[in-house]
């Protein structure tokens, strides 16, 4: 019928615009992830590019933040110079009153949030002057002391235990979001192996696990080239053990049914996590 027929059109185009949705944010993930890396003097990370687009900021100051255990400010510019910004906190530091703050002191357009998100407005050249006052600003909040990062992590697993049958529980367990966290899981004392640089530019790390168990487990961390946990992980291919925490996933380039994990941060015995 006519109205089914429209249904199934409304339906390919939603999926349509979901995946362009997803491979512009991947796009601005992967560049805002490079430019993140390289602020390891900076205690709140800020990235802003023209090329941005504002309807993905958000969830990319979220993977920045998680990625870097920073507070991130991500930001799209236009080509004026004026750019609408999208932030992140960690515990600890109430991020919108640091924004309106900002504002107060004439580095925003205008801003506002909660403890944990924000968003503002900014002008390209005050990008450098609105850094130096969040970073100074984190510490005066925390008196100095940069917060450790810790994980909820639902259970130890180990490479042997991580099998399609558990997955497909998990998933059963969805949908997650921020009122049902992805389940997270720690492999303890593994090797890593068959380690190697993956995607454009060498941007992941891909590996084998192994814990003494009887079998290896694939693993891949996005965006890890150049990080804290990029450079744990390749300095363990020489025997040494780690701690590994991520999420449970199908292989998809595997044809689904083998196991990986989606590493989120590694720690060398006893638990010191690289973020």
């Amino acid at each position: 019928c006519q109205r089914e027929d429209e249904a199934i059109g409304l339906a390919a185009r939603l999926d349509e615009m979901n995946k362009e949705r997803r491979s512009i944010e991947e796009d601005i993930r992967a560049h805002a992830m490079d430019r993140a890396s390289a602020q390891t003097n900076n205690h709140v990370l800020v990235v802003g590019d023209e090329d941005w687009h504002e309807g993905v900021i958000g969830i990319v100051a979220g993977r920045l933040k998680d990625r870097f255990a920073k507070p991130a400010c991500v930001i799209a510019f236009s080509p004026d110079g004026l750019g609408k910004g999208s932030a992140r906190s960690i515990s600890g530091f109430a991020i919108g009153n640091a924004i309106i703050a900002a504002h107060q002191r004439g580095l925003l357009e205008g801003g506002g949030g909660h403890d944990m998100a924000a968003g503002f407005s900014i002008m390209k050249d005050k990008l450098a002057a609105f850094q130096a006052f969040m970073n100074q600003r984190l510490l005066d909040d925390l008196k100095g002391e940069i917060p450790k990062v810790t994980h909820k992590v639902s259970a130890m697993l180990s490479v042997a235990g991580c099998q399609p049958e558990l997955s497909d529980w998990l998933d059963k367990l969805g949908p997650y979001g921020s009122g049902n966290p992805e389940p997270r899981f720690v492999l303890p004392d593994c090797r890593i192996k068959n380690i190697r640089l993956v995607g454009d530019a060498g941007a992941h790390l891909s590996c084998r696990i192994d814990d003494g168990s009887g079998t290896t487990l694939n693993a891949i961390a996005f965006q890890a080239g150049g990080t804290p946990i990029g450079q744990l992980l390749q300095q363990a291919a020489d025997g040494r053990y780690l701690h590994v925490l991520g999420k449970l996933r199908r292989d998809r380039y595997r044809g689904g049914r083998a196991m990986q994990i989606e590493i989120e941060d590694v720690a060398t015995p006893p638990l010191a996590f690289a973020r």
